[in-house]
């Protein structure tokens, strides 16, 4: 249903339309030129993806950027599992 939506809104909207989303099926609706990703760098947080053809599958292109890197900003910062497992900890003891 997002990818539809998304793709209505692409071909008909006027203006600008932001919004987030977990769900990867919007990089499959839209032109690559009009998607400004985030970065794990906070001083230069968004960016264009770089490289990429226009017969590249953007969501697939995002995916390998994420685990390979490849862009001019990191995109993703590996959370180590011990670090979550903590926060659980943590969390769990604030009541104790």
């Amino acid at each position: 249903m997002l990818g539809e939506l998304v793709e209505i809104i692409d071909e008909s909207a006027k203006g600008q339309f932001i919004f987030t989303s977990h769900n990867l099926r919007a990089l499959e609706k839209l032109s690559y030129k009009s998607i400004i990703v985030t970065t794990s760098n906070p001083n230069n947080r968004y960016i264009q993806l770089s490289g990429i053809k226009s017969n590249n599958n953007v969501r697939d292109y995002y995916y390998t950027n994420i685990i390979l890197g490849g862009q001019s900003e990191p995109i993703y910062e590996e959370t180590k599992n011990f670090k979550i497992k903590r926060a659980f900890r943590k969390a769990g003891n604030l009541y104790d």
